[in-house]
């Protein structure tokens, strides 16, 4: 009687991985076909897509979002999805770092023969992440990156005439910033991040705004964002990737080491050796809560930045008012006030 332990799924392979939610043993072949099967499902149940959609598809050239590109193209293929996929890339202007991950970018541009966008801070925003990081103390820099790329992809989505953008955003991903929101006491984004489709709220009021013209319509004009990775482990990204000998860009962001978002990872990183199903139990925790129905506060009023257009809850956008303290040299206050303010918020609700 043979010892040897075969595929659960095909009773026949080699098993080479374990299954992190499940703790099925499996086969590269079971892995691969089941890993985007699993998406396949995640895509439809969300009804993320329809026919016809042109799908603005987040690159970096990092693990996550090369296996979500890889995995549309085949799902487009073999579902017959009949979406067009467009590339969208940010070059924050990191040397090093990013000026290296987007030739990966390029790269895929060629292998998938889909369009190229790349959007730049330095043509956007009139900066670079290197020259925030020079001016700002470093905690700060994740802040500025994050508001500029939300801001940069919302234009590149309407620059390509997308309908709708994609990102991909794993569970470790989704179970981070859902740890973040709650250390921040940030419900409006606690409620958002465990949505597979977010913008909805914005999608759905931008036409109800006072003053509503034609005016930068590129800002007014915000697609829903979708997450087809959302329950997929980034274990089981790396994995997948590896099996298929994906090309991507493996090193970190050169900024990253001083974020906040550390604390969370190390944490969900923590938790995942005792039991890999204790972050997905976080995301399915919070969904039960039903804190996906309010993507927004009660008292959420859609408006227009004053300076850009860009649709804002406030008169000035987080963009603006993060540009304009670079234009003070005073990178550092305008955070410190928008914690103070928030801050104020939470004690009075």
């Amino acid at each position: 009687m043979s010892n040897i332990v075969s595929c659960y799924y095909c009773k026949e392979g080699k098993v080479v991985m374990k299954r992190c939610k499940t703790g099925y043993l499996s086969c590269r072949r079971c892995f691969i076909d089941n890993f985007e099967e699993e998406v396949h499902e995640y895509i439809m149940e969300n009804r993320m897509f329809k026919r016809g959609n042109r799908v603005g598809v987040c690159i970096s050239g990092g693990k996550d979002s090369s296996v979500l590109l890889n995995v549309l193209y085949e799902l487009n293929k073999r579902k017959d999805y009949g979406i067009e996929l467009e590339l969208i890339a940010v070059d924050e202007g990191i040397k090093g770092y990013r000026d290296d991950s987007l030739e990966v970018v390029k790269y895929q541009q060629e292998y998938y023969n889909c369009p190229l966008t790349i959007l730049s801070f330095k043509d956007m925003f009139n900066t670079t992440m290197d020259e925030i990081q020079s001016k700002s103390s470093k905690s700060n820099s994740c802040t500025y990156c994050g508001v500029f790329r939300r801001k940069a992809l919302d234009i590149g989505s309407y620059k390509v005439n997308a309908d709708v953008i994609c990102t991909g955003h794993s569970c470790d991903d989704t179970c981070e910033t859902l740890l973040l929101n709650i250390l921040r006491g940030d419900f409006n984004r606690l409620r958002r991040c465990i949505n597979p489709i977010t913008n909805n709220e914005i999608t759905k009021t931008k036409d109800q705004m006072q003053n509503h013209d034609s005016q930068n319509e590129a800002f007014l004009n915000i697609k829903p964002r979708v997450k087809p990775l959302m329950y997929c482990y980034e274990k089981e990204i790396v994995l997948y990737a590896h099996y298929l000998n994906l090309k991507y860009f493996s090193t970190e962001c050169t900024y990253s080491v001083d974020a906040y978002r550390g604390v969370s990872r190390e944490f969900i990183r923590k938790i995942q050796s005792f039991d890999y199903k204790y972050s997905f139990n976080m995301i399915l925790a919070a969904q039960e809560l039903n804190l996906e129905q309010s993507n927004s506060s009660p008292n959420y009023i859609a408006r227009k930045c004053t300076i850009c257009g860009y649709i804002s809850s406030s008169t000035i956008c987080n963009g603006c008012n993060l540009v304009n303290a670079l234009k003070h040299d005073n990178p550092n206050l305008i955070l410190k006030n928008q914690r103070q303010k928030k801050k104020i918020l939470l004690q009075e609700s």
